[in-house]
């Protein structure tokens, strides 16, 4: 296994995050660019090592670290705990072991989609195995669904405003989704709303006409996202004219029966700089970024917002311009684990890691194999963390991106391509996006060469 490490960071370059179907999509779709939120990140020293954090020599974790060795592969049958059997299998595979004995842990299941050329996208998955994302109608017009048991439902449009499309983004237990409607008229995109089967289009900030997205929602209905605060002038000193800067601000809408509804603007680092919220939990805390000015360079960092008063926790402290981070998910434990993305020095150039904040640590999740690039896109509360990987030499297209699986173990960790844990030769697995508690992930892929949504059951029985 490899152990957790903080890292050594240094100067880096700006990455655009890679949200597989998005890319793919949203071009064909017309809809606004900026819900593609470039996502970057980078380096400096003054961290402690991962294992300070947790007891090595415990009863718990000398047994939970030596699972797989020398072992075959039908004493990782028997393992009723599906994580153990994941770090089992894993191991094995690792070590070069693989046979005829291996068995797949996870069954793939196609998403269905709607009536049409059946291109869809997943981003999100609830306890309860029901996922949100979109499809596409007839009318090549884009919908936001949910998925129940696979089968696909409509969400339409929302009843208070004319739109073109919608998308999800996120969904609670109770089946409420949000995620953004772009106008019929223009090409703006609103927050959006869909709560006990009522779909609603709102603005957070209503100062100026602009871009917002409601990014999750979590079981009290309360929503965090971003949205357009202000436009700005900012002089340019290379050209000796003022441009605009768009100031956009991470928002919390308290929907739930105490909240009365009441948006509050998350705020950012100086009244010219933006933030944006991804996710939060049940405890409403939440993550995010918050760019920070140094030098008249506007840098993003990964953020923390506490629960109750939402006080701002810029917990990537690095000092360099360059050092730019995102935080893109959260989960339940006390204090919880984050993940998101960073750019590390390997040496050559400055690449993409996936990072876990966790004990006030930022630490380096690496990559894959070869892969030169990683990200991760969202955690479970019982150590799953997925995202993807790719770059030269293992993967440049998406076709080639490995749908990556961190297995958190104690002070170490094993990462796989959950390609390796399926048997289904129609499927190649290339963006992982969310995972629950039960170990069932969504995300899209290719089936038989066409981009679609899938979600993975874990195959529990003792085969």
């Amino acid at each position: 296994m490899k152990q957790l490490r903080t890292v050594q960071l240094h100067p880096t370059i700006t990455f655009t995050r890679l949200f597989l179907t998005m890319v793919v999509f949203f071009s064909v779709l017309s809809l606004s660019a900026s819900i593609l939120l470039s996502f970057m990140t980078n380096n400096q020293e003054g961290y402690t090592s991962f294992s300070a954090l947790v007891d090595t020599n415990s009863a718990s974790a000398k047994n939970e670290l030596k699972i797989g060795s020398n072992l075959p592969f039908e004493s990782c049958r028997s393992l009723l705990n599906f994580k153990e059997k994941l770090l089992c299998v894993v191991q094995i595979i690792k070590e070069g072991r693989e046979d005829d004995d291996s068995y797949p842990l996870y069954s793939v299941s196609l998403l269905d989609s709607l009536p049409g050329d059946g291109k869809c996208s997943v981003y999100a998955v609830n306890e309860k195995n029901q996922a949100t994302g979109w499809c596409m109608n007839t009318q090549g017009h884009v919908r936001a669904v949910i998925w129940d048991d696979g089968r696909v439902k409509n969400l339409g449009l929302p009843r208070n405003e004319l739109a073109l499309g919608t998308i999800g983004y996120s969904i609670n237990e109770q089946g409420d989704v949000v995620g953004h409607s772009q106008k019929r008229t223009e090409p703006i995109l609103h927050a959006m709303t869909y709560i006990k089967g009522t779909m609603k289009a709102f603005r957070p900030f209503t100062f100026v006409e602009g871009d917002s997205v409601a990014r999750d929602i979590n079981e009290h209905n309360q929503i965090v996202g971003g949205g357009l605060l202000k436009i700005v002038d900012v002089e340019d000193l290379d050209e000796g004219f003022d441009e605009k800067k768009n100031i956009q601000h991470a928002f919390f809408f308290d929907n739930s029966s105490l909240g009365r509804g009441v948006v509050q603007d998350l705020g950012a680092s100086d009244e010219m700089t933006s933030s944006y919220a991804y996710d939060l939990n049940n405890r409403g805390q939440i993550v995010g970024f918050t760019e920070v000015n140094i030098d008249d360079i506007y840098v993003r960092r990964a953020t923390f917002w506490t629960e109750n008063n939402h006080e701002m926790v810029i917990f990537d402290r690095r000092e360099a311009i360059s050092a730019m981070s995102e935080a893109f998910a959260i989960n339940e434990l006390n204090p919880p684990q984050v993940v998101g993305s960073m750019l590390v020095n390997q040496g050559g150039p400055y690449v993409s890691h996936g990072f876990l904040w966790q004990g006030d640590q930022m630490i380096d999740l690496e990559t894959y194999g070869q892969c030169l690039i990683s990200f991760a896109n969202d955690i479970s509360n019982n150590g799953l963390i997925v995202g993807i990987a790719y770059g030269y030499p293992c993967g440049e297209v998406p076709e080639e991106y490995k749908a990556v699986l961190w297995i958190l173990n104690q002070n170490d960790f094993l990462v796989t391509d959950l390609n390796q844990l399926i048997q289904d030769d129609d499927w190649r697995l290339s963006v992982p996006v969310a995972v629950n508690d039960a170990h069932v992930i969504v995300g899209n892929g290719y089936y038989q060469g066409q981009l679609r949504p899938f979600m993975l059951i874990p195959n529990n029985q003792n085969q």
